[in-house]
């Protein structure tokens, strides 16, 4: 097939072969571009979420240790502080939970919600009270520490969820990320395979014309025979170059066979003449302009 194309086809073919090659390529990495995007986007709101519960956790145990502190010293006022730090501290990261909740459709949220609630409505009970110089009790302790130990085991499970879902999206990722670089190896392997093989296919119709065109060529100077032939089959331009020359070189023979015939004729019209027939006239035609020249002379003498 491809000896019958043409050359500025061949390497069209090469062209559209190494665009279309390409093309894949670069439609397959920015779809799984788009799909690593997505896991990596997932798993770092997981560990948002993590980051923001665990913060939660600390702002707790702050409020805890702080009023444990207060009860055994109710003339320091650096627990009241830190009390309300840790408050601040519990409803700052809450919010981000929640916020992350609704945006991911998690529901970590909801189920701390009720505890999270009670443990700082409890929590700002304990702070209003210590800072209107109230002494706070061991009860008081007591009554935190039971919202603070449910709050606290939610916590826990919620973040343990997390951790084994972001286990599983890490996997996912990675192996995503595997597959789509051996994927586009095998695409751009398989293409270079392709482009190639049809190189050498395309370079090997041009070379077996050039080589014919240059042993014709060679053929003729060295031997000056003009009856070989270059018989180039293909139809590209050396092809058609081929089928010009082997026509230019049938016209120069049949042109030496006419000169040949003309001289043959023109011998025995010579010797007939030396013979005394007078009369003999030279018949043959040739399109050598000098020789029909001296056609024109011998006929008129």
């Amino acid at each position: 097939m491809l000896q019958n194309m043409m050359i500025k086809s061949k390497l069209l073919i090469l062209g559209v072969l190494s665009t279309v090659g390409f093309a894949v390529v670069l439609l397959f990495a920015n779809n799984s571009l788009n799909t690593l995007k997505s896991g990596y986007e997932y798993n770092k709101a997981i560990n948002n979420e993590i980051g923001a519960l665990k913060s939660i956790l600390i702002g707790g145990l702050l409020v805890n240790s702080a009023s444990n502190v207060f009860i055994l010293d109710n003339t320091n006022p650096k627990p009241i502080k830190t009390i309300q730090k840790g408050i601040s501290k519990v409803k700052k990261f809450a919010k981000i939970v929640e916020k992350n909740n609704s945006k991911n459709n998690s529901k970590n949220y909801q189920k701390i919600s009720s505890e999270l609630d009670a443990f700082v409505n409890k929590a700002n009970e304990v702070y209003k009270k210590a800072s209107t110089n109230k002494k706070l009790v061991l009860k008081d302790g007591k009554s935190l520490l039971k919202p603070w130990r449910a709050l606290k085991l939610n916590i826990m499970n919620a973040s343990k969820q997390l951790k084994a879902k972001r286990k599983i999206i890490e996997k996912e990722f990675y192996d995503t990320l595997t597959s789509t670089i051996t994927t586009i190896g095998i695409i751009i392997l398989v293409v270079l395979v392709i482009y190639i093989v049809f190189t050498i296919l395309i370079s090997n119709t041009i070379i077996t014309g050039l080589d014919a065109l240059h042993k014709a060529i060679k053929n003729l100077t060295t031997s000056k025979d003009t009856s070989s032939r270059v018989n180039l089959k293909t139809k590209d331009e050396l092809g058609l170059i081929a089928k010009d020359l082997d026509i230019y070189l049938q016209s120069i023979e049949d042109g030496i066979k006419e000169d040949e015939d003309f001289i043959k004729n023109t011998y025995e019209v010579m010797n007939r003449v030396g013979n005394g027939w007078f009369s003999q006239h030279i018949e043959s035609d040739t399109k050598n302009p000098i020789l029909m020249n001296l056609k024109s002379t011998v006929n008129e003498k």
